[in-house]
């Protein structure tokens, strides 16, 4: 895709760009070369979200709406980090219960 975007752009060579024009072509190349987010990136995004409105929650003077919103917020990143886990808690679950079979 960018070598298509260079050719659009009738350029021959990468380094007859300068050097901003070069960073934002490396980004830009990033972006087609990142896969899809994983379960793992999603979960850890979650679980610092929760921190970060954690921590809003327990230091800073909050109005009733705002409070309100940051716990809305609280409860679904944990409903959904929770979704994500279940698989996981389950086979945990099933793998102890198989282990203390006599």
């Amino acid at each position: 895709m960018i070598n298509k975007l260079l050719e659009k752009l009738n350029i021959k060579n990468v380094l007859d760009l300068n050097t901003e024009e070069k960073k934002t072509l490396s980004n830009w190349q990033e972006v087609f070369n990142k896969g899809e987010i994983t379960i793992k990136e999603l979960k850890e995004y979650l679980e610092s979200q929760i921190s970060i409105i954690t921590d809003q929650l327990l230091v800073y003077r909050n109005s009733k709406e705002k409070d309100n919103y940051l716990k809305a917020r609280l409860l679904n990143y944990r409903m959904i980090l929770t979704f994500l886990e279940s698989p996981e808690k389950k086979r945990e679950y099933l793998n102890k219960y198989i282990d203390n079979l006599k």
